[in-house]
């Protein structure tokens, strides 16, 4: 049977997919959670990759359904909104049936950052290991954060080279996704820490995760695991009475966390130390500022690629 032939008949196609490139300056957003209209009825997955050797970002959506007209409208609009730019029109085609989770697989291997190996339930990691090595096993999922971005896996090495210096009593990791952060944090100071997100779906995939690292879910407050909890940054009212926190996590983008300066300043404990990601190295100077106007001093940077990770006290 010709290729014509199976793309015209549709009516078993499973995946319809779609891509198109922007500039580095628009992607920050396509890369958190995105809350689809309801008119969709059934949520789009995308992806976005870095074009190697360019400033552009490819970004693919994948859907369970064919689109209409309307749809397509619905769901171009809908991005267009949140990068605040007309983004290229987008057209769906039917994508060839494979097991795209056994393809996945191939392309992703273990991922060391300092003393964390960030494996997935597919890895053989027992010739990876040795005494030093702390695992995190880490599925890809509905939430961000498996390690491989450089905002993740910069944070990974800032807690690794913060490991020998510091002792926190108390940890918040604010917008946690996987939780993969708030994991790490306490697989180095088994200390009362906190893992918040404003996402529900993101607080469901962290108690997943904790369960397959055998980390236990605890009361906040409390230091015999990670307490989670739903919260659009220090909105929580768990946050007026919660004791200051002496390591502070957040990788989440660079507006929301400029706005948070004042915040994170408040909620953090005579020398802590806030660990800032999710900002674009043309972003890190004026993130840098916002912080500085708020007494804290920037302790050391981390760049990978297009991205920073900013360490004050």
């Amino acid at each position: 049977m010709s290729n014509e032939k199976k793309m015209s008949n549709t009516s078993n196609i499973k995946t319809w997919h779609a891509k198109f490139s922007i500039d580095e300056g628009l992607i920050t957003p396509l890369q958190d959670f995105i809350n689809w209209p309801y008119a969709l009825n059934s949520e789009p997955t995308i992806s976005c990759f870095e074009i190697e050797g360019t400033k552009n970002w490819l970004v693919e959506i994948f859907t369970d359904f064919n689109p209409t007209s309307e749809q397509i409208d619905i769901i171009h609009d809908h991005l267009c909104q949140l990068t605040g730019s007309s983004l290229p029109d987008i057209a769906f085609s039917p994508l060839e049936e494979k097991n795209w989770v056994a393809e996945s697989q191939k392309q992703q291997v273990p991922i060391k950052a300092g003393r964390f190996l960030c494996y997935a339930s597919h890895h053989d990691i027992s010739q990876t290991m040795n005494e030093n090595t702390i695992p995190l096993l880490m599925d890809a999922g509905q939430a961000f954060g498996t390690g491989e971005h450089e905002t993740t896996f910069g944070c990974l090495k800032a807690i690794d080279q913060l490991a020998d210096e510091i002792s926190p009593k108390n940890i918040l990791d604010m917008g946690t996704g996987t939780g993969l952060l708030a994991m790490a944090a306490y697989k180095i100071w088994p200390v009362a820490t906190l893992a918040t997100d404003n996402d529900p779906i993101a607080i469901d995939v962290c108690r997943e995760n904790l369960a397959k690292n055998n980390v236990k879910e605890c009361n906040t407050g409390q230091e015999n695991g990670i307490a989670l909890l739903l919260s659009e940054g220090f909105e929580n009212p768990y946050f007026h009475t919660s004791a200051k926190f002496d390591l502070i996590i957040a990788n989440i983008l660079a507006n929301p966390l400029m706005a948070l300066a004042p915040e994170m300043k408040a909620n953090l404990a005579n020398n802590g130390i806030i660990i800032l990601s999710g900002i674009l190295t043309t972003q890190a100077e004026v993130v840098r500022k916002a912080y500085e106007k708020q007494s804290l001093t920037l302790k050391f940077q981390i760049d990978d690629n297009n991205w920073s990770i900013l360490i004050f006290y």
